[in-house]
């Protein structure tokens, strides 16, 4: 079967017996399948993938739905998820020993459903790491011990509408100022720190700057390896002091109606092989799912994909590398996708604009999406470094999103 070894440890060949093998998955989400299992669609992956995944010593897949037949669907931005509770004994029966759920859509149906998701699983067999009942629950590690060699694994998330508090179940954040001092005292008992994140930005193959820092920050204090999912896309990695940051494994089964976004149904199974002298290496397979009406699967890339999408990975690993040139590309996407940001959308979507719109364009030939830009731009005008400032120091952006939850729950009282 097609796979790629990135070594890290330049020593001989460790003895196959002392290693201890990990393998972790993408996203997993069969949604839009609510009555799958009744209507006997088929969802399974490769025999391959199932011998891989249960020839390993551990392995792991980001469960990105919630688990329940009662929703209570939060108020959110972005769509509702959720799958059929028999998704916990499928998973397990594939070889899986464990699923992350520090993720943007497990809260989705309510604190109910993440109880709900957690039980299921813990019944079907499978630990549950990054979410929980509260956020103690949900900083929780899942430590394991194998060969004698002793692992914490974290999940942690971006900030959505998914955290976990005192009083309410979600997921672990992974900006919560708590991670580090967690993380710094865990290292004391344990021999190994991976550290499972659910972060960047959807459908773009690199990291932003800000999380190649924090990446490697938290391997600056101790993690092992940081391994990574959320961009729905094969991202890059790299070695940073001696330890692997992967920075997107894409999807491994993920449901999705209509048109597919190219690269959606390409995934990574990253199997990190541990030594008593530190992390080894890493070995790469390919996946290579299918999404219809009558069946959701996934199976081996062959060798000419397989080649094909490492080639890429490559390409990106030097982008990377190379933190002038990440900068640069980084600033080109966000303003190609300006159209998406959320001050845009604002003016965009005003009944005022749109009514103008309509005037202006009687007269020039422009685009609605354009007009709207050139708007912004001019709305702006000299107070863009005022808004810049609103959004870019800690306390300014705090009292932003306090005074948006707070109109929030206003509008919906009224």
């Amino acid at each position: 079967m097609p796979s790629t070894y990135f070594k890290i440890l330049q020593k001989p060949e460790f003895p196959h017996d002392s290693s201890v093998k990990i393998i972790i998955a993408g996203d997993l989400a069969p949604i839009d399948w609510q009555s799958m299992f009744a209507h006997k669609v088929k969802f399974q992956i490769n025999n391959d993938i199932v011998e891989l995944l249960k020839g390993a010593d551990f392995s792991l897949v980001n469960l990105e739905a919630p688990l329940t037949e009662t929703p209570q669907p939060i108020e959110k931005s972005g769509p509702i998820l959720r799958s059929d509770p028999l998704t916990a004994a499928r998973i397990s029966e594939f070889g899986f020993k464990a699923v992350t759920c520090a993720n943007n859509h497990i809260p989705d149906c309510g604190a109910d459903a993440v109880r709900e998701t957690i039980e299921r699983c813990r019944n079907a067999g499978l630990e549950v790491v990054g979410c929980g009942t509260n956020d103690m629950e949900a900083f929780r590690p899942l430590i394991i011990t194998v060969k004698d060699i002793k692992i914490a694994i974290y999940a942690l998330a971006e900030t959505e509408y998914n955290l976990a508090s005192k009083d309410r179940g979600g997921v672990a954040s992974l900006y919560d100022p708590r991670i580090f001092p967690l993380i710094l005292e865990q290292k004391k008992s344990v021999d190994f720190i991976i550290v499972i994140i659910h972060a960047g930005n959807e459908f773009f193959r690199l990291p932003r700057p800000g999380l190649v820092r924090l990446c490697r920050s938290l391997v600056d204090i101790g993690c092992d390896a940081i391994v990574g999912h959320h961009p729905h896309l094969l991202g890059g990695f790299e070695i940073w002091n001696g330890r692997p940051i992967v920075y997107s494994l894409g999807n491994f089964l993920f449901s999705r109606r209509g048109e597919l976004p190219l690269g959606w149904e390409e995934g990574l199974l990253m199997e990190l092989e541990l030594v008593p002298e530190g992390v080894s290496g890493f070995r790469i397979y390919t996946t290579k799912q299918n999404s219809n009406s009558q069946e959701l699967s996934v199976k081996l890339a062959s060798d000419e994909q397989h080649n094909i999408i490492i080639n890429n990975i490559q390409e990106i690993n030097h982008v990377i590398a190379d933190d002038s040139l990440l900068r640069e590309q980084w600033k080109q996407y966000c303003m190609g996708d300006l159209t998406s940001s959320h001050i845009f959308m604002i003016v965009r979507g005003s009944r005022f604009i749109k009514t103008f719109y309509k005037i202006i364009s009687k007269f020039y030939k422009i685009s609605y999406n354009e007009f709207a830009a050139k708007l912004l731009k001019l709305i702006l005008g000299r107070y863009k470094r005022d808004f810049l400032n609103s959004i870019r120091c800690e306390s300014h952006l705090e009292k932003e999103q306090t005074i948006m939850e707070l109109l929030n729950i206003e509008q919906k009282t009224t």
